[in-house]
């Protein structure tokens, strides 16, 4: 008898829904996440904490509030996939929040859909989120327009690897359950750290010496650092594009890498918006002699004349862009929000 189809060595709700014949994408993932929240009062903080934040709402979401999440919700025109609310008791408390959320995998995001539910927030209060696994059709820009908050799925996996150590054994066995689930379906960020950072560093050293002594501890995880340095550089390309003012002018080269000398030599993860002789980059540059020095750069850069074309630029230390020890996709893409706009390639928000 063929046992290929058989759900061997899988993480609990991929089996669960294998078992239970579940053939949408997206409420397997929806059920599996009220069920985590439902029965885990860490992955409940880290995704309330989550909320709060992208919603504008502040860090921290307040205490001794009882929260209920429910799927599948339906009103008179319209059904959340996800509902959380704080408990009957919790309801008469000022500026408590309810969150609509909207989970896409596959099928498109609909901005008709969502315009529904930003009525609904202007009628209450109520916090609208899309969480997608690959960029919204939708604009960034649309969305904050419409008061909608945004969400990658590979954005709450983050969230909860940092939390995954903390609760009791039900917290941690779910936890690492729904990582493992979303893992399996390509919607998980590496987090990179410095220390991954400077590993990386020491094998590019390695290799570029050549030295016959150029072993370098913890290889494989070196490796794999480069690779999600990339892909964090991507999501920062994407988030980056939407805020050029004519991002059809531009050709996009990256995110790669590249070996330059100035003052020494240097490893560059980066990417590049260019037309003609001029570029705006971005991107992550690690000495070959001194692995401590890693740098985040953002420059407009004149090849014509091998000069830079515009001031300021961005030349931190990368430490700058550590928050809760993981390189911050975030982050980095607001300082190229910030550059843009002053060097007049972005309009200027009412946010900036």
């Amino acid at each position: 008898m063929a046992l290929d189809n058989f759900p061997v060595q899988r993480d609990l709700f991929t089996a669960v829904g294998h078992l239970g014949m579940r053939r949408h994408a997206e409420d397997s993932l929806t059920n599996a996440f009220q069920a985590c929240f439902t029965y885990s009062p860490v992955f409940q903080q880290a995704i309330l904490q989550k909320l709060w934040l992208v919603c504008g709402l502040g860090r921290i979401p307040p205490i001794n509030i009882n929260w209920k999440c429910a799927t599948q919700i339906s009103d008179q025109d319209s059904r959340y996939d996800i509902y959380i609310s704080p408990e009957l008791e919790n309801q008469s408390k000022a500026k408590i929040p309810v969150f609509i959320i909207e989970n896409k995998l596959a099928a498109p995001l609909i901005d008709r859909q969502l315009k529904k539910y930003s009525k609904k927030k202007r009628d209450c209060d109520h916090c609208i989120v899309v969480i997608t696994r690959d960029h919204p059709e939708v604009s960034l820009k649309w969305l904050s327009m419409n008061a909608i908050a945004a969400l990658r799925w590979q954005d709450l996996y983050l969230a909860l690897q940092q939390a995954s150590g903390k609760g009791n054994k039900v917290d941690k066995f779910l936890i690492a359950n729904f990582l493992k689930y979303l893992s399996r379906a390509n919607m998980a960020y590496e987090s990179v750290s410095l220390t991954d950072i400077q590993h990386f560093g020491r094998l590019l050293s390695a290799i570029s010496k050549g030295r016959r002594d150029g072993i370098v501890n913890r290889g494989r995880k070196a490796f794999s650092t480069g690779d999600a340095i990339l892909r964090l550089l991507k999501e920062v390309q994407v988030i980056a594009e939407e805020h050029l003012y004519s991002p059809t002018r531009f050709y996009l080269w990256g995110p790669g890498y590249d070996r330059y000398e100035d003052q020494g030599i240097w490893h560059c993860l980066y990417f590049s918006f260019y037309k003609g002789k001029q570029s705006i980059n971005c991107g992550i540059s690690i000495s070959d002699d001194a692995k401590e020095d890693v740098y985040l750069e953002i420059y407009y850069w004149d090849d014509k004349n091998n000069a830079y074309h515009k001031q300021p630029n961005c030349c931190l230390d990368v430490k700058q862009f550590i928050i809760d020890g993981a390189l911050d996709k975030d982050k980095i893409a607001s300082k190229c929000r910030n550059l843009f706009q002053r060097w007049g390639v972005a309009k200027r928000t009412m946010h900036s």
